[in-house]
């Protein structure tokens, strides 16, 4: 089979059609036809149903576009280690974490990255869900979950440290509680239950042995939580790393259950383990993690 005619073929399936992938190659539509005429001609096989509103892959076509999907997957993995050869790393990196973490810590900490490694081209990306490693959608995540994917690498980074911390704004108004009951008198900030938290239950103190505590406001994430902190609305679970700079938030913890550790990994997929950008990323954030005492 012709490269020419694969690659235009490769085109019309991802673009879904004729006229997206003249854009795609900057061919005219005549010879995009052509080429996927011919190569079905030498297949014997109809590779797209042809539709009013677009192209959709036959069976067979769906074969053909999974192994020429494999060509390119492995031509890209051949550029980042040819590109990883180099003496300095270069070329793109997508990294996926949760936004409070990366909003806090990571994308501070991008600016010394930056400097230090001035050809790579950083994308971070907040998610909600979790980024799916194995398709692409991420070079590489920092998680507090660690999935069973034989396809993925995970390295231990940093252990957090959670606790329940108010402002002293709050604290002067309301007074600081000294028991689980005390904080029935208080405005909890809680988590949705249906947000992808994926940690241990964050709502552990709305009903504590028997004790039930109708939270003040409901979040769905770390960072919304660290924020309504801030802003004198009440107590809530955060990372000791999100509170580390801040004066004005206290730890109120009064049991072991009110301060607890969660283990975080760099996860990525085993085709990037002798991969340059990704070990340089990780050197780097273990290093800044330990100057700041946040890694031991």
């Amino acid at each position: 089979m012709n490269w020419d005619k694969l690659r235009v073929f490769h085109a019309v399936a991802v673009a879904g059609g004729f006229t997206h992938a003249e854009e795609i190659l900057h061919i005219s539509h005549p010879s995009i036809s052509r080429h996927v005429n011919q190569l079905e001609h030498e297949l014997q096989a109809t590779l797209f149903h042809r539709h009013p509103r677009g192209l959709h892959l036959t069976g067979a076509g769906k074969i053909l576009f999974e192994s020429v999907q494999d060509i390119y997957d492995k031509l890209d993995q051949t550029r980042n280690r040819i590109i990883d050869s180099t003496n300095m790393p270069r070329g793109p990196l997508k990294i996926s974490t949760a936004f409070g973490f990366g909003a806090v810590w990571l994308t501070q900490e991008m600016r010394g990255f930056i400097e230090k490694y001035p050809e790579m081209d950083i994308q971070i990306v907040y998610e909600e869900n979790l980024a799916d490693l194995s398709m692409g959608e991420a070079d590489i995540a920092i998680r507090i979950i660690k999935e069973d994917q034989a396809d993925l690498i995970y390295t231990p980074f940093i252990n957090f440290k959670y606790g329940l911390y108010a402002s002293k704004e709050y604290l002067k108004h309301k007074g600081t509680p000294q028991t689980i009951e005390d904080l029935q008198q208080h405005n909890v900030i809680g988590v949705d239950a249906k947000s992808p938290f994926p940690t241990r239950n964050f709502n552990w103190f709305l009903n504590y042995k028997g004790v039930d505590i109708s939270p003040a406001i409901l979040v769905s994430n770390a960072y919304a939580i660290y924020i309504s902190i801030k802003a004198g609305i009440g107590i809530g679970m955060i990372t000791d790393l999100m509170a580390q700079n801040e004066e004005d938030l206290v730890n109120i913890g009064f049991s072991e259950e009110s301060n607890f550790d969660v283990q975080t990994y760099f996860a990525y997929p085993i085709e990037l383990r002798k991969t340059e950008r990704v070990r340089v990323l990780i050197h780097y954030m273990k290093q800044r993690a330990k100057q700041e005492g946040t890694l031991q």
